[in-house]
């Protein structure tokens, strides 16, 4: 078999399984979660009273996050510039796509650095 085609299906595989187990513990959690809640119930307890309980189990209260600047931009600077390094070097295969990309991937990064730089990150994230 082709390394290739080896290496696409080990990639199909692991990229779809991600979500399948993602439900999976996300269904067992609802089914424990509702669980307690029967239980709760039957031993008298609101379900307002048991709601804040779960609640506050499952999420800890963090503080509010602040927005980083230049994260947009840097990012896509980052992922830019690995795209066009990347087909410089060789691996692109002579394909102008990774190029092309890579020249808006970078140009899209500069206009969020330097659109966060000007606005002074006055505008806050809701």
């Amino acid at each position: 078999m082709d390394e290739g085609i080896l290496i696409a299906l080990v990639a199909i595989i692991g990229g779809l399984s991600i979500p399948l187990f993602w439900f999976y513990f996300d269904s067992k959690s609802k089914e424990r979660n509702a669980r307690v809640m029967e239980k709760a119930i039957e031993a008298g307890h609101s379900p307002q009273e048991v709601m804040r309980v779960l609640g506050n189990q499952a999420a800890p209260a963090q503080p509010p996050g602040q927005k980083v600047r230049f994260r947009k931009g840097l990012v896509l600077i980052a992922i830019g510039s690995a795209f066009l390094v990347t087909s410089n070097l060789g691996y692109g295969n002579g394909d102008d796509g990774m190029v092309i990309v890579g020249t808006i991937l970078l140009f899209l990064g500069f206009a969020f650095f330097l659109s966060d730089l000007f606005n002074g990150g006055q505008q806050k994230d809701n």
